[in-house]
């Protein structure tokens, strides 16, 4: 609104900004986020290490690690987001207290951790007359211990940090505001491997203090120097409904309703599954030959890249997503962003040396950075498709069905990479099989996201979307429409012609490398590419015609009819640019593999990389089809792209 001395100020809980207030606050909370991202890591990034030097199994540091986590996520978490939403502190707000007042006790568990030694001594010699037990048993105990201080602790933290910034930054500025904290994140993850992660075991101690010096300072200051606003106290009903067995109730009966819901909360439960190989990453890097300076240099040059790209990507990242819907955005780039951890599943097959792994690993992940537009996505997706009234309660239904899951499958995976390791005799490749793992559960959570997709065009897409509310008379909850910009023939073709361009430079970088391996006399390699790389290359370029026929048929129908749909161009622009993007990352595998003494083994990963394009080539389809479908009802904002002023402004 336009106050009388000219001065734009902005609207959100009460509270009313000038553009320097805004970004003041702005500032505050990044700098209690920067402390938070860069000691709330500290736990899960070097903990593992620890337990592993002191003999711990993979099914214990499972247990250890994240079992005892997801038991708190289920418990404490709801809890706490349930509480958060209703209470109410004249000096802190109604977030802020459940922060500052754990701060201590946070930073108590980094001291139990960091004076381990001392402690496990002291157990010892307390318990020494009626157990006895060797020095790193207690040793375990207490991190333990200390590992249990800290989840329970960060549960209150974890829970309503990202609450904060919702009820604090005006709805226009939340995915900007988002990119910010994603450079943020980024930074200091590159500033953590650089510098900190070579020193986990020499150091471990020193870590965890610094820890609590920086958390304390960071988070300190954000907590008493934010203002958050001052919400009215619930009526007499809401805490009625609030108190007791009739809460749980509710909280169960609204929150777990309708399909649509269930299809998220699974979605989100099989990325945090996948995501449970975390802790042993660092164990297959070392199985591939780095050592922990080499993984710590490497995460260190792919937290920078991250930064950069996220920056760029929060530079005009919130402008396409808010354009082409965050929903979309989200959903489809976790489909196309699966194929890293595809591609990833041939390291289980083959060992083609630390160097190239290294190499390999480091630009295939730095290619996918369109990919991270998902991560400025999927907030801003889910504040569109969870009611308003109960947009918290969802979240921690969303995390209390995704812990649930995460407990059972987590003792699975600790117990499936001891089986590999041990009945099976693979001893450290068994950690290898940890991308097939992922790979499972990404496309578990890429189908169930696929559900929710068709669902929210089904409750009115994106013309008149309404969300399932039991509550409600209606039975709905109207929301708020997001326009987009329609599909563009033009930037389809675009699109295609670079999809034309990788795969066919894919064929020829195949007949390239065949003869670059004729010229160093690496007859293996020659006899590789022929044989088996060449064939793959071109069934993939086989299969992408079939497809690419198929879109550029609609295309042309479109030309005349406006009762053909089109596929998005955005997400096809950005899944042709990483796929192009690949090519050129591949091309550098290839060429530090190629050796007369390779084996061979340069033409035969050339091979599985075609097999892979067919399954990237296959989600483009996939795409198109829901896409194209006529589960929706407003069909008439797809047409738009008749337009001929919206085709040339569609960027």
């Amino acid at each position: 609104m336009e106050q009388p001395n000219s001065v734009k100020t902005y609207t959100v809980s009460g509270l009313t900004y000038t553009m320097p207030k805004l970004i003041t606050t702005m500032g505050i909370i990044l700098v209690g986020l920067f402390a938070y991202a860069m000691t709330i890591g500290v736990v899960p990034r070097i903990m593992p290490l620890k337990l592993k030097e002191l003999g711990v199994s993979s099914t214990l540091m499972v247990f250890i690690m994240s079992t005892m986590g997801s038991v708190l996520n289920m418990t404490v978490c709801p809890w706490v987001s349930f509480k958060s939403d209703r209470y109410r502190s004249k000096r802190w707000g109604r977030r802020v207290p459940f922060i500052l007042y754990t701060l201590p006790f946070l930073c108590m568990s980094w001291v139990i951790i960091a004076l381990y030694k001392m402690e496990a001594e002291l157990l010892k010699n307390i318990f020494a007359p009626v157990l006895q037990l060797p020095p790193a048993t207690w040793a375990v105990v207490v991190l333990a211990i200390g590992v249990f201080f800290f989840k329970f602790f960060y549960m209150f933290v974890g829970s309503v940090i990202h609450y904060v910034y919702n009820d604090v930054i005006p709805t226009q500025f939340l995915t900007r505001f988002m990119g910010a904290v994603q450079i943020s994140n980024a930074a200091t993850t590159a500033l953590f491997n650089f510098f900190v992660f070579k020193h986990a075991l020499t150091h471990f101690s020193e870590i965890m203090l610094a820890s609590v010096v920086v958390y304390t300072l960071g988070m300190g200051f954000m907590c008493v120097t934010l203002k958050e606003p001052r919400f009215p106290e619930p009526d007499s009903n809401e805490k009625r409904q609030s108190k007791g067995l009739r809460a749980v109730l509710t909280f169960m009966r609204e929150s777990f309703s309708h399909p649509f819901y269930w299809f998220e909360f699974l979605a989100t439960a099989s990325i945090g599954i996948a995501g449970g190989t975390s802790i042993f990453v660092v164990f297959f890097e070392q199985s591939m030959g780095l050592s922990l300076a080499q993984i710590g240099e490497k995460a260190g040059w792919s937290g920078l890249g991250v930064m950069i790209a996220a920056f760029a990507i929060a530079s005009i990242g919130s402008i396409f997503i808010d354009r082409w819907h965050p929903l979309r955005v989200s959903v489809f780039m976790l489909l196309f962003g699966m194929i890293a951890m595809v591609y990833e599943c041939k390291w289980f097959f083959f060992s083609p040396g630390a160097q190239v792994f290294w190499w390999s690993s480091l630009l295939v992940g730095q290619v996918t950075f369109l990919l991270r537009f998902r991560a400025l996505a999927n907030m801003p997706a889910l504040m569109r498709i969870f009611p308003k009234s109960r947009f918290g309660q969802f979240c921690s239904a969303r995390s209390l069905l995704s812990s649930v899951l995460a407990l059972v499958f987590g003792l699975v995976l600790g117990g499936v990479i001891d089986f590999l390791k041990i009945k099976l005799d693979m001893g450290e490749n068994a950690y290898r099989c940890i991308y097939f793992w992922q790979a499972f559960f990404y496309g578990t959570a890429a189908f169930c996201y696929l559900m929710v997709y068709r669902y929210f065009r089904k409750l009115g897409g994106y013309s008149g979307y309404s969300a399932p509310a039991p509550w409600s008379d209606l039975g709905v909850e109207k929301m708020e429409p997001s326009p987009v910009v329609a599909p563009s023939t033009r930037y389809l073709r675009i699109a295609l012609y670079g999809f034309d361009f990788a795969c066919g430079g894919t064929i020829i970088m195949t007949l390239v490398w065949s003869a670059y391996a004729q010229h160093i006399n690496a007859a293996a390699e020659v006899n590789s590419y022929l044989t088996r790389a060449l064939p793959a290359a071109l069934t993939a370029g086989a299969y992408y015609l079939f497809i690419r026929r198929k879109i550029t048929s609609r295309i042309k129908m479109a030309a005349t009819d406006a009762a053909v749909v089109l596929p998005h161009h955005g997400i096809l622009i950005l899944a042709m640019l990483v796929r192009v993007l690949l090519l050129g990352a591949l091309g550098v595998q290839a060429f530090l593999t190629i050796k007369p003494e390779s084996g061979g083994i340069a033409g035969r990963m050339g091979m599985f990389e075609s097999f892979v394009d067919i399954i990237y080539i296959s989600m483009i389809w996939v795409f198109v089809k829901l896409e194209c479908s006529s589960v929706t009802p407003d069909k008439l904002l797809q047409q738009t792209h008749f337009n001929k002023t919206q085709e040339e402004n569609v960027l």
